[in-house]
């Protein structure tokens, strides 16, 4: 009996995660736990994270394999590659 949740088994437990989500908006809160429902698009620093970062993997990866050549293909790949992501997010 020395834990709370024998003593008072009415009390809502909740994590800080639930609680920010609640408290920013309820609907939000309902989807998300209640009906375990999440958004199919993450926020938009994070998809700009993603094609920035893939963006630069394909950008120095080729820079990697074939040398700083002054062609602008390094580039073009890098754009391909961000809009690849872009277009896929």
């Amino acid at each position: 009996m020395s834990q709370t949740g024998e003593l008072y088994p009415e009390i809502l437990r909740i994590d800080n995660t639930k609680r920010s989500c609640a408290s920013e908006c309820l609907t939000k809160y309902y989807w998300q736990f209640k009906r375990h429902l999440k958004p199919k698009q993450g926020s938009t620093a994070l998809r700009y994270g993603i094609v920035w970062h893939a963006a630069m993997d394909a950008y120095y990866g080729y820079i990697a394999e074939n040398g700083w050549i002054r062609d602008g293909k390094a580039l073009e790949l890098a754009l391909l590659t961000a809009r690849v992501y872009r277009d896929w997010e």
